[in-house]
């Protein structure tokens, strides 16, 4: 009688999508996974697929016969599992036979139908699902579905009024927003759509979900600024509201608003000083924008029975990363990983981790157990094999990237990663038609105008004109400790980096956004004039300042060695204003043959398409961005002093290595040390997108990389042969 009441109280947990609190009852009897019944060891099994744990269904379903099983409703239950264990075709084996013994049963053709809509058998799917809705008509979550094959179906109309009804009957169901979002941007009527929950909001000013909604739907459009600022009427509103606090804190981390997020988390914090989704928030936002003293402080002193959940151990190794502690973050990884083997965010941590540091075997295995754990994880398992592909593999893949009904940023993930699997097997055309599609699928969720970028070059060049260099040379902080490494993303500034790291006085802090910030805190300290322009208002006092600030922020990430490198690539449009502010520091300019940086920059998906970044997704805005970046680099070496910028030409870097580095050591008057030539040996994380060349000795075969790709690049060719041309 026990199990029977535990079976049922289960499954409809279950059924509601109440996972946590079937996994309590699960963790407060643990005999159930001992239990004669198959029925609950069946629902376990499910309850932790559902949590994420494949490991620990896949042990639950390996204790089953599926043949001793009769009952239809059990039968429903185990197809399930089996499918949450990655095997859908022997799911639908199963959830036939239970058709067959109860044709009118709703959850058995509820089920058949998503699973056949996922394997794209749309005849059947429609059959099961509208058998499924003639029993309840006015389930969302089946309505919602049948949307998804109206539009697998070509009939994209069709799925829009289909949505439309599923939305009265739920209209606070966030995620049928966005589908629709994405509904009406493939009829072209995205702007229509977005103007109607503006609309929605003027009708109920007073609702807080209307926000909420536009913002999500603003955010996943790749409308950063516009989502924040509704979301922050929203707050203005309903500042005590959890749901808008929630939704304003995830979309302001989302669109890297971390200043201002971390100033209202740093607020509620203090009202509820005992909410600890709250401090580890806030902990989130002082990680992502360098506060690591805050964070390291506030997370030593969570209680005891925090520091040893999976959360807290997560973002104190997120710390020890920043602070290049690879160890000990490796440790804590190891210990979520041990204690939960099915948690994917710990898995994918520690594996790319483990290769940062080059321990690729190790690395290697934790990308096979997440691929157990999620299905879309075995990307990263292609890349921990450098990118080959078995045939079924790459097929999984080609389907995942065609499938306009799967997340988009998924979509965008496994087109790169084709693109290098085409590559790496030489089908050079293959691999280029597929990135073309990854890129076009990345611009849909991007705003990047080049014209911007172009103006603010000129802003530069004209601000720190001869004059400005000679009124305010030598004026700023006589520090050498900063070396800077400047020059395009994938023009070899990370190589040149762990060079110099592998020296024993060097440690190598990566892309340290602090040159960016002085540019932004100019009108707090000069009476209100803006970088550039602001520079002409700066004197001795103004660079010294800055210089004091930055390193300061420096020892956020090292206090003893006597240089820190910083290479944040685009730092080269701040090259005028680092010779002011450290005027003894080393400014290395890395430098590569456009073409090829044209092509490694529309391959490489990076992390946060936003800003600058947004350029790599368009071979014409490529070609826009590498001649504002000649023609300010020019510029540098006209009006800074000789020899001022040290040149490391790529091409030569990996032609004569030992020359050029026994030269890059002398810039910086570093005394020769024989460990710089195995670089590749030196284990510090690595977090940029060159993490692979990195862990190899020089090699050449980057050089000349375009020419596989020359048919295609005319767009590229056309703007560089074009060259800067001043925009009003």
């Amino acid at each position: 009688m026990e199990e029977m009441r535990l079976l049922n109280e289960l499954r409809e947990l279950q059924r509601q999508g109440k996972i946590a609190e079937a996994l309590n009852i699960l963790s407060e009897n643990p005999w159930i996974e001992f239990s004669d019944n198959d029925g609950l060891r069946i629902i376990a099994g499910i309850i932790h697929g559902l949590s994420g744990d494949l490991q620990k269904a896949s042990e639950m379903l390996a204790t089953i016969n599926a043949a001793s099983i009769e009952d239809p409703e059990t039968t429903a239950d185990l197809g399930l599992l089996i499918f949450l264990c990655r095997d859908p075709e022997a799911s639908v084996e199963v959830l036939q036979r239970a058709f067959n013994k109860a044709p009118d049963s709703f959850i058995i053709n509820a089920r058949l139908s998503s699973i056949y809509l996922l394997l794209d058998r749309l005849d059947e799917a429609e059959k099961h699902l509208m058998k499924a809705l003639e029993i309840e008509p006015d389930r969302v979550e089946l309505i919602a579905n049948l949307s998804s094959l109206k539009l697998k179906q070509g009939k994209i109309e069709e799925a829009v009024e289909v949505l439309n009804r599923a939305l009265e009957l739920d209209p606070a169901r966030r995620e049928l927003y966005v589908k629709k979002s994405n509904l009406m941007t493939l009829l072209e009527r995205d702007e229509e759509f977005i103007e109607e929950l503006y609309d929605r909001i003027r009708e109920n000013p007073e609702d807080k979900d209307r926000y909420i909604i536009l913002a999500h739907v603003l955010l996943e459009k790749g409308r950063e600024n516009e989502a924040v600022s509704v979301i922050e009427a929203a707050l203005d509103k309903f500042e005590d509201d959890e749901d808008v606090r929630l939704a304003f804190v995830r979309i302001g981390l989302n669109a890297q608003r971390y200043y201002v997020v971390g100033t209202k988390l740093k607020e509620w914090t203090e009202q509820k000083p005992d909410s600890m989704e709250l401090r580890y928030l806030l902990n989130k936002a002082r990680i992502e924008v360098g506060f690591l003293d805050a964070a390291e402080d506030d997370l030593e002193a969570f209680p005891d029975e925090e520091k040893s959940t999976p959360e807290w151990k997560l973002l104190r190794a997120k710390v020890f990363v920043e602070r290049n502690n690879a160890q000990e973050a490796i440790r804590l990884l190891e210990e979520v990983v041990e204690q939960f083997p099915g948690h994917a965010e710990a898995r994918s941590e520690l594996s790319h981790l483990l290769l940062s540091v080059g321990r690729k075997e190790e690395a290697k295995a934790h990308a096979e157990a997440l691929a157990e754990i999620n299905p879309f994880a075995s990307i990263q398992l292609v890349r921990h094999r450098d990118y080959k592909a078995e045939e079924e593999e790459i097929e999984a893949l080609e389907k995942i990237l065609d499938n306009i009904l799967a997340p988009l940023e998924q979509r965008i993930t496994v087109g790169f990663t084709l693109a290098e699997t085409y590559e790496k097997a030489r089908n050079f055309d293959k691999a280029f038609e597929t990135v073309i599609k990854a890129n076009e699928l990345t611009r849909t969720i991007t705003r990047y105008d080049w014209k911007e970028h172009r103006r603010y070059v000129q802003d530069i060049m004209a601000a720190f004109d001869e004059e400005t260099i000679r009124r305010l040379e030598g004026k700023g902080h006589p520090s050498e400790r900063p070396i800077f490494i400047v020059g395009m993303p994938r023009s070899g500034t990370t190589l040149v980096e762990q060079i110099l790291a592998s020296h024993s006085q060097v440690y190598g802090a990566g892309e340290l956004p602090w040159i960016g910030r002085i540019t932004a805190l100019f009108p707090r300290t000069n009476g209100g004039y803006p970088y550039p322009q602001g520079i002409r208002y700066m004197d001795e006092r103004h660079m010294k300042s800055a210089g004091e600030y930055y390193l300061e922020k420096l020892n956020i990430y090292n206090k003893t060695s006597p240089r820190v490198t910083d290479k944040l690539p685009h730092n080269f449009d701040h090259v005028g204003l680092i010779h002011l502010i450290f005027p003894n520091a080393r400014i290395i300019h890395a430098h590569r043959d456009p073409r090829d940086v044209a092509v490694s920059n529309y391959f490489q998906n990076f992390a946060a398409m936003r800003g600058t970044m947004g350029f790599a997704n368009d071979l014409k805005d490529i070609g826009h961005m590498l001649n504002d970046y000649l023609k300010i680099m020019d510029h540098w070496y006209r009006v800074l002093p000789e020899g001022r910028i040290f040149k490391v030409v790529y091409e030569e870097l990996v032609s004569e290595p030992e020359r050029l580095i026994r030269e890059l050591l002398d810039y910086c008057e570093l005394p020769w040390e024989e460990n710089v030539l195995k670089f590749y040996e030196t284990q510090r994380p690595v977090r940029t997108a060159s993490i692979d060349q990195v862990r190899k000795e020089i090699y050449q075969e980057s050089k000349g990389k375009w020419t596989r790709y020359a048919r295609y690049l005319t767009p590229l060719m056309t703007v560089l042969e074009e060259g800067f041309v001043p925009v009003e």
